[in-house]
Protein backbone atom coordinates (compact mmCIF):
# COMPACT_ATOMS: atom_id res chain seq x y z
CA UNK A 1 0.00 0.00 0.00
CA UNK A 2 2.97 2.25 1.10
CA UNK A 3 4.54 1.48 -2.68
CA UNK A 4 1.54 2.26 -3.96
CA UNK A 5 0.60 5.68 -2.56
CA UNK A 6 4.22 7.07 -3.17
CA UNK A 7 4.12 5.59 -7.05
CA UNK A 8 0.53 7.54 -7.56
CA UNK A 9 0.18 10.30 -4.72
CA UNK A 10 0.18 12.37 -7.66
CA UNK A 11 -2.69 10.93 -9.67
CA UNK A 12 -4.35 10.51 -6.67
CA UNK A 13 -4.36 14.44 -5.72
CA UNK A 14 -5.71 15.22 -8.72
CA UNK A 15 -8.53 13.08 -8.58
CA UNK A 16 -8.89 14.30 -4.99
CA UNK A 17 -9.21 17.84 -6.06
CA UNK A 18 -12.01 17.31 -8.59
CA UNK A 19 -13.68 15.12 -6.66
CA UNK A 20 -13.59 18.45 -4.41
CA UNK A 21 -14.48 21.15 -6.95
CA UNK A 22 -16.98 18.44 -7.51
CA UNK A 23 -18.70 18.76 -4.00
CA UNK A 24 -18.54 22.11 -3.33
CA UNK A 25 -19.64 23.49 -6.64
CA UNK A 26 -22.49 20.37 -7.26
CA UNK A 27 -25.47 22.13 -8.71
CA UNK A 28 -23.81 25.26 -9.50
CA UNK A 29 -22.02 24.28 -13.25
CA UNK A 30 -23.27 26.95 -15.88
CA UNK A 31 -26.81 27.92 -17.09
CA UNK A 32 -29.54 24.88 -17.60
CA UNK A 33 -32.33 27.16 -18.67
CA UNK A 34 -30.15 29.67 -21.17
CA UNK A 35 -26.79 27.45 -22.11
CA UNK A 36 -27.33 23.51 -21.69
CA UNK A 37 -30.69 23.01 -22.37
CA UNK A 38 -30.32 21.32 -25.44
CA UNK A 39 -27.87 18.44 -23.89
CA UNK A 40 -31.01 17.73 -21.35
CA UNK A 41 -33.59 18.58 -23.70
CA UNK A 42 -32.45 16.39 -26.49
CA UNK A 43 -31.49 13.29 -24.82
CA UNK A 44 -35.06 13.08 -23.29
CA UNK A 45 -36.93 13.31 -26.58
CA UNK A 46 -34.97 10.64 -27.66
CA UNK A 47 -36.37 8.39 -25.08
CA UNK A 48 -40.09 9.84 -25.99
CA UNK A 49 -39.32 7.97 -29.68
CA UNK A 50 -37.80 11.26 -31.35
CA UNK A 51 -35.16 10.59 -34.57
CA UNK A 52 -32.01 13.16 -34.22
CA UNK A 53 -32.05 14.70 -37.47
CA UNK A 54 -35.90 14.08 -38.67
CA UNK A 55 -37.67 15.17 -35.47
CA UNK A 56 -34.74 17.40 -33.87
CA UNK A 57 -32.69 19.81 -35.61
CA UNK A 58 -28.92 18.83 -34.11
CA UNK A 59 -25.76 20.39 -35.76
CA UNK A 60 -23.52 17.99 -34.03
CA UNK A 61 -23.14 14.29 -34.61
CA UNK A 62 -25.37 12.03 -32.24
CA UNK A 63 -23.35 9.82 -30.12
CA UNK A 64 -22.98 11.82 -26.74
CA UNK A 65 -26.95 12.72 -26.96
CA UNK A 66 -27.60 8.98 -27.36
CA UNK A 67 -25.15 8.12 -24.29
CA UNK A 68 -26.54 10.52 -22.13
CA UNK A 69 -30.38 9.16 -23.42
CA UNK A 70 -28.94 5.66 -22.57
CA UNK A 71 -27.60 7.16 -18.72
CA UNK A 72 -30.94 8.36 -17.96
CA UNK A 73 -32.65 5.54 -19.18
CA UNK A 74 -30.29 3.27 -17.29
CA UNK A 75 -30.49 5.31 -14.06
CA UNK A 76 -32.55 8.55 -13.25
CA UNK A 77 -34.18 11.10 -15.45
CA UNK A 78 -32.33 14.06 -13.59
CA UNK A 79 -29.72 16.87 -14.20
CA UNK A 80 -27.58 14.51 -11.38
CA UNK A 81 -27.35 11.96 -13.96
CA UNK A 82 -25.52 14.57 -16.43
CA UNK A 83 -23.85 15.67 -13.23
CA UNK A 84 -22.00 12.69 -12.86
CA UNK A 85 -21.34 11.90 -16.33
CA UNK A 86 -19.39 14.79 -16.57
CA UNK A 87 -17.78 14.12 -13.36
CA UNK A 88 -16.18 10.58 -14.65
CA UNK A 89 -15.32 12.34 -17.95
CA UNK A 90 -13.52 14.78 -15.78
CA UNK A 91 -11.80 12.06 -14.08
CA UNK A 92 -10.78 10.57 -17.32
CA UNK A 93 -9.40 13.58 -18.86
CA UNK A 94 -7.15 14.28 -15.80
CA UNK A 95 -5.79 10.82 -15.35
CA UNK A 96 -5.13 10.08 -19.43
CA UNK A 97 -3.83 13.88 -19.70
CA UNK A 98 -1.59 12.88 -16.89
CA UNK A 99 -0.28 9.62 -18.32
CA UNK A 100 0.27 10.89 -21.74
CA UNK A 101 2.10 13.99 -19.74
CA UNK A 102 4.51 11.33 -18.90
CA UNK A 103 5.11 9.95 -22.39
CA UNK A 104 6.98 13.89 -22.89
CA UNK A 105 8.03 15.13 -19.60
CA UNK A 106 9.11 14.15 -16.02
CA UNK A 107 5.79 13.30 -13.60
CA UNK A 108 6.17 16.95 -11.68
CA UNK A 109 5.64 18.38 -15.30
CA UNK A 110 2.69 16.58 -15.92
CA UNK A 111 1.06 17.23 -12.67
CA UNK A 112 1.61 20.79 -12.44
CA UNK A 113 -0.40 20.87 -16.60
CA UNK A 114 -2.97 18.41 -15.00
CA UNK A 115 -3.43 21.29 -11.60
CA UNK A 116 -3.61 24.17 -14.99
CA UNK A 117 -6.88 22.11 -16.42
CA UNK A 118 -8.19 21.58 -13.13
CA UNK A 119 -7.79 25.12 -12.60
CA UNK A 120 -9.30 26.48 -15.81
CA UNK A 121 -12.04 23.34 -17.16
CA UNK A 122 -13.00 22.12 -13.58
CA UNK A 123 -12.86 25.31 -11.89
CA UNK A 124 -14.28 27.19 -14.72
CA UNK A 125 -16.71 30.05 -13.49
CA UNK A 126 -19.23 30.32 -16.50
CA UNK A 127 -20.98 27.28 -18.51
CA UNK A 128 -17.72 26.35 -20.29
CA UNK A 129 -17.04 23.71 -17.34
CA UNK A 130 -16.83 19.67 -17.58
CA UNK A 131 -19.59 18.76 -15.29
CA UNK A 132 -22.35 20.12 -16.93
CA UNK A 133 -20.64 21.76 -19.90
CA UNK A 134 -21.99 23.80 -22.76
CA UNK A 135 -21.90 20.67 -24.97
CA UNK A 136 -21.33 17.03 -23.68
CA UNK A 137 -20.25 16.29 -27.26
CA UNK A 138 -16.50 18.07 -26.57
CA UNK A 139 -16.21 16.69 -23.39
CA UNK A 140 -16.49 12.83 -24.33
CA UNK A 141 -15.10 13.76 -27.75
CA UNK A 142 -11.72 14.76 -25.49
CA UNK A 143 -11.89 11.91 -23.57
CA UNK A 144 -12.51 9.80 -26.31
CA UNK A 145 -8.97 11.49 -27.98
CA UNK A 146 -7.35 11.16 -24.67
CA UNK A 147 -7.53 7.62 -24.75
CA UNK A 148 -7.35 7.22 -28.58
CA UNK A 149 -3.87 8.88 -27.84
CA UNK A 150 -3.05 5.92 -25.22
CA UNK A 151 -3.78 3.37 -27.09
CA UNK A 152 -1.58 4.57 -29.99
CA UNK A 153 1.40 4.90 -27.87
CA UNK A 154 0.50 1.75 -26.58
CA UNK A 155 0.88 -0.03 -30.08
CA UNK A 156 -3.26 -1.04 -30.02
CA UNK A 157 -3.79 0.13 -32.86
CA UNK A 158 -6.79 -0.81 -33.51
CA UNK A 159 -8.34 0.21 -30.48
CA UNK A 160 -6.90 3.55 -31.52
CA UNK A 161 -8.68 3.28 -34.38
CA UNK A 162 -11.82 2.80 -32.74
CA UNK A 163 -11.49 5.50 -29.94
CA UNK A 164 -11.39 7.78 -32.49
CA UNK A 165 -14.45 7.14 -34.44
CA UNK A 166 -16.19 7.22 -31.05
CA UNK A 167 -14.60 11.23 -30.75
CA UNK A 168 -15.47 11.95 -34.46
CA UNK A 169 -18.95 10.65 -33.38
CA UNK A 170 -19.27 13.68 -30.73
CA UNK A 171 -17.44 16.00 -32.24
CA UNK A 172 -16.74 16.75 -35.91
CA UNK A 173 -13.53 18.80 -35.19
CA UNK A 174 -11.56 15.30 -33.53
CA UNK A 175 -11.44 13.94 -37.35
CA UNK A 176 -7.91 15.59 -37.27
CA UNK A 177 -6.71 12.90 -35.24
CA UNK A 178 -7.17 10.12 -37.78
CA UNK A 179 -4.80 11.24 -40.35
CA UNK A 180 -2.47 11.41 -37.76
CA UNK A 181 -3.33 8.13 -37.17
CA UNK A 182 -2.43 6.54 -40.69
CA UNK A 183 0.59 8.49 -40.72
CA UNK A 184 1.70 6.67 -37.10
CA UNK A 185 0.82 2.94 -37.86
CA UNK A 186 1.21 3.43 -41.45
CA UNK A 187 -0.06 -0.19 -42.82
CA UNK A 188 0.38 -2.01 -39.97
CA UNK A 189 -2.83 -4.15 -39.99
CA UNK A 190 -4.14 -1.11 -42.19
CA UNK A 191 -7.97 -3.06 -43.03
CA UNK A 192 -8.25 -4.09 -39.91
CA UNK A 193 -7.61 -0.32 -38.58
CA UNK A 194 -10.14 1.02 -40.60
CA UNK A 195 -12.72 -1.40 -39.99
CA UNK A 196 -11.93 -0.75 -36.52
CA UNK A 197 -12.69 3.20 -36.93
CA UNK A 198 -15.76 2.50 -39.29
CA UNK A 199 -18.20 -0.40 -37.18
CA UNK A 200 -19.11 2.68 -34.88
CA UNK A 201 -19.78 5.16 -37.18
CA UNK A 202 -21.69 2.28 -39.03
CA UNK A 203 -23.53 0.92 -35.76
CA UNK A 204 -24.88 4.82 -34.76
CA UNK A 205 -26.34 5.34 -38.04
CA UNK A 206 -27.84 2.53 -38.46
CA UNK A 207 -29.61 2.70 -35.45
CA UNK A 208 -30.69 5.96 -36.05
CA UNK A 209 -31.87 4.50 -39.70
CA UNK A 210 -34.33 2.05 -38.07
CA UNK A 211 -35.82 4.44 -36.11
CA UNK A 212 -36.40 5.74 -39.09
CA UNK A 213 -33.99 8.56 -40.21
CA UNK A 214 -34.20 8.81 -44.03
CA UNK A 215 -31.12 10.17 -46.29
CA UNK A 216 -33.12 13.09 -47.23
CA UNK A 217 -33.60 14.31 -43.57
CA UNK A 218 -29.85 14.01 -43.16
CA UNK A 219 -29.45 16.77 -46.33
CA UNK A 220 -32.21 19.05 -45.10
CA UNK A 221 -30.48 18.98 -41.70
CA UNK A 222 -26.82 20.02 -43.22
CA UNK A 223 -28.21 22.98 -45.33
CA UNK A 224 -30.05 23.61 -42.18
CA UNK A 225 -27.17 23.93 -40.39
CA UNK A 226 -25.34 25.56 -43.54
CA UNK A 227 -27.66 28.39 -43.49
CA UNK A 228 -27.48 28.77 -39.85
CA UNK A 229 -23.66 29.44 -40.38
CA UNK A 230 -24.38 31.48 -42.60
CA UNK A 231 -26.71 34.18 -40.57
CA UNK A 232 -25.34 37.61 -39.93
CA UNK A 233 -26.53 36.93 -36.38
CA UNK A 234 -24.27 34.11 -35.85
CA UNK A 235 -20.95 35.60 -37.75
CA UNK A 236 -21.34 38.46 -35.55
CA UNK A 237 -21.37 36.39 -32.09
CA UNK A 238 -18.53 34.21 -33.38
CA UNK A 239 -16.55 37.85 -34.45
CA UNK A 240 -16.91 39.00 -30.65
CA UNK A 241 -16.31 35.37 -29.09
CA UNK A 242 -12.82 35.52 -31.28
CA UNK A 243 -13.25 32.48 -33.24
CA UNK A 244 -13.86 34.52 -36.47
CA UNK A 245 -10.99 36.87 -36.99
CA UNK A 246 -11.49 40.74 -37.08
CA UNK A 247 -8.81 43.38 -37.73
CA UNK A 248 -9.28 45.34 -34.19
CA UNK A 249 -7.25 41.76 -33.14
CA UNK A 250 -4.46 42.50 -34.66
CA UNK A 251 -4.20 46.20 -32.66
CA UNK A 252 -4.64 43.57 -29.45
CA UNK A 253 -2.16 41.32 -30.92
CA UNK A 254 0.66 43.68 -31.48
CA UNK A 255 -0.27 45.41 -27.91
CA UNK A 256 0.18 42.02 -26.40
CA UNK A 257 3.48 41.24 -28.19
CA UNK A 258 4.90 44.61 -27.02
CA UNK A 259 4.18 44.08 -23.46
CA UNK A 260 5.59 40.05 -23.77
CA UNK A 261 8.68 41.43 -25.31
CA UNK A 262 8.69 44.35 -22.73
CA UNK A 263 8.43 41.58 -19.28
CA UNK A 264 10.77 39.13 -20.69
CA UNK A 265 13.07 41.42 -22.19
CA UNK A 266 13.74 42.66 -18.21
CA UNK A 267 14.09 39.91 -16.24
CA UNK A 268 16.16 38.83 -18.99
CA UNK A 269 18.71 41.74 -19.17
CA UNK A 270 18.77 41.88 -15.45
CA UNK A 271 19.89 38.68 -15.03
CA UNK A 272 22.85 39.23 -16.94
CA UNK A 273 24.02 42.34 -15.43
CA UNK A 274 26.95 41.46 -12.64
CA UNK A 275 27.09 44.85 -10.82
CA UNK A 276 24.62 43.79 -8.10
CA UNK A 277 25.78 41.77 -5.30
CA UNK A 278 23.82 38.45 -5.13
CA UNK A 279 21.79 39.84 -1.98
CA UNK A 280 20.41 42.56 -3.83
CA UNK A 281 20.15 40.72 -6.80
CA UNK A 282 17.88 38.33 -5.57
CA UNK A 283 15.62 40.86 -4.27
CA UNK A 284 15.93 43.46 -7.00
CA UNK A 285 14.88 40.19 -9.27
CA UNK A 286 11.91 39.52 -7.38
CA UNK A 287 10.89 43.27 -8.16
CA UNK A 288 11.61 43.04 -11.85
CA UNK A 289 9.27 39.63 -12.44
CA UNK A 290 6.32 40.73 -10.40
CA UNK A 291 6.83 44.43 -12.86
CA UNK A 292 7.13 42.43 -15.64
CA UNK A 293 4.11 40.20 -14.20
CA UNK A 294 2.41 43.22 -13.80
CA UNK A 295 2.85 44.77 -17.58
CA UNK A 296 1.92 41.02 -19.09
CA UNK A 297 -1.34 40.57 -17.22
CA UNK A 298 -2.34 44.46 -18.22
CA UNK A 299 -2.72 43.25 -21.94
CA UNK A 300 -6.57 43.56 -23.02
CA UNK A 301 -6.85 40.24 -23.66
CA UNK A 302 -3.84 38.74 -21.77
CA UNK A 303 -5.19 35.22 -22.29
CA UNK A 304 -4.41 36.18 -26.02
CA UNK A 305 -0.58 36.56 -25.90
CA UNK A 306 -0.16 33.16 -26.38
CA UNK A 307 -0.88 33.42 -29.56
CA UNK A 308 2.97 34.54 -30.60
CA UNK A 309 3.54 30.76 -29.21
CA UNK A 310 1.59 29.20 -32.38
CA UNK A 311 4.30 31.03 -34.96
CA UNK A 312 7.36 29.81 -32.73
CA UNK A 313 6.21 26.29 -32.58
CA UNK A 314 5.78 26.30 -36.16
CA UNK A 315 9.22 27.58 -37.45
CA UNK A 316 11.03 25.92 -34.37
CA UNK A 317 9.07 22.46 -35.96
CA UNK A 318 9.57 23.37 -39.74
CA UNK A 319 13.85 23.69 -39.04
CA UNK A 320 13.86 20.51 -36.29
CA UNK A 321 11.97 17.97 -38.30
CA UNK A 322 14.27 15.46 -39.44
CA UNK A 323 16.08 15.21 -35.90
CA UNK A 324 12.43 14.87 -34.34
CA UNK A 325 11.18 11.26 -33.18
CA UNK A 326 7.59 10.30 -33.74
CA UNK A 327 5.96 11.06 -30.99
CA UNK A 328 7.32 14.53 -30.86
CA UNK A 329 5.78 15.36 -34.39
CA UNK A 330 2.56 13.88 -32.70
CA UNK A 331 2.82 16.37 -29.70
CA UNK A 332 3.70 19.27 -31.59
CA UNK A 333 0.50 18.57 -34.18
CA UNK A 334 -1.70 18.12 -31.97
CA UNK A 335 -0.37 21.49 -30.24
CA UNK A 336 -0.85 23.56 -32.87
CA UNK A 337 -4.31 22.29 -33.60
CA UNK A 338 -5.44 22.95 -30.11
CA UNK A 339 -5.38 26.86 -31.29
CA UNK A 340 -6.99 26.15 -34.54
CA UNK A 341 -10.33 26.86 -33.86
CA UNK A 342 -9.87 30.42 -32.87
CA UNK A 343 -7.86 31.48 -35.15
CA UNK A 344 -4.51 30.11 -33.34
CA UNK A 345 -5.02 32.24 -30.03
CA UNK A 346 -4.89 30.03 -26.84
CA UNK A 347 -7.46 32.05 -25.75
CA UNK A 348 -8.98 30.71 -22.21
CA UNK A 349 -12.49 31.16 -22.69
CA UNK A 350 -15.46 28.90 -25.00
CA UNK A 351 -13.93 26.82 -26.56
CA UNK A 352 -10.42 27.13 -25.32
CA UNK A 353 -10.71 25.60 -22.70
CA UNK A 354 -12.25 22.46 -23.75
CA UNK A 355 -9.41 21.98 -26.07
CA UNK A 356 -6.44 22.32 -23.45
CA UNK A 357 -6.44 18.90 -22.70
Amino acid sequence: MKDFLKNNWQILSLQTLVMLAFTIFFGKFGDIIVDSFREVYISQQILSGKVIYKDLFVIYPPLAYLINAILIKIFHNSLNTLYFAGLFCSFGIIYFTFKLGNYFLEKKYSFGICLFLISSLILSPNVFNSFLPYSFGIIYGILFTLISSYCLFNKKYPLAYLFCSLALLCKYEFFILFPILLFWSKKDKILKNLSAFLIPIILVFSFLFYQGLSFNDLIFSFSLTTSMGKSKTLQYFYSIMGLNFRFEHLIIYITNLLKILLSFGLVYLFSKTKILNKPYKIILSRIFIIIALSILLSAPRYQEILVYAFPLILILFIINFKNLQKKDIFFIILTLLVSAKVFFALVLESYGVYFLP
